[in-house]
């Protein structure tokens, strides 16, 4: 999806804007939120949600979505992604844990 939305963009800039509001934004949102929960029952120490939500979504996204754009693999199971936020989530929630 991520490979359609860039190559059509500069054609069809209003495809990328749509994507990102309704895809990037939404995403960011829930996982603020999931953040802010964590944060409200002091459970981590977050200076900036934005920052870390992009710092999180970075950690879970970047390297599958590299790989399938760069054809070194055609798909990614469901399982796998599953697996991948939940790892991705722990590990953050380790590395801001409250002290």
């Amino acid at each position: 999806m991520t490979r359609l939305v860039l190559g059509e963009s500069e054609r069809f800039p209003e495809i990328a804007t749509a994507f990102y509001i309704r895809a990037i934004q939404k995403t960011s949102k829930t996982m603020q939120d999931w953040l802010q929960t964590r944060i409200a029952s002091q459970e981590i120490e977050v200076q900036d949600v934005h920052a870390a939500t992009g710092m999180l979504r970075g950690m879970m996204v970047m390297e599958p979505q590299r790989a399938v754009m760069l054809g070194q693999v055609e798909d990614i199971a469901d399982g796998e992604i599953v697996a991948r936020a939940q790892a991705c989530a722990q590990l953050f929630l380790e590395g801001t844990r409250a002290r």
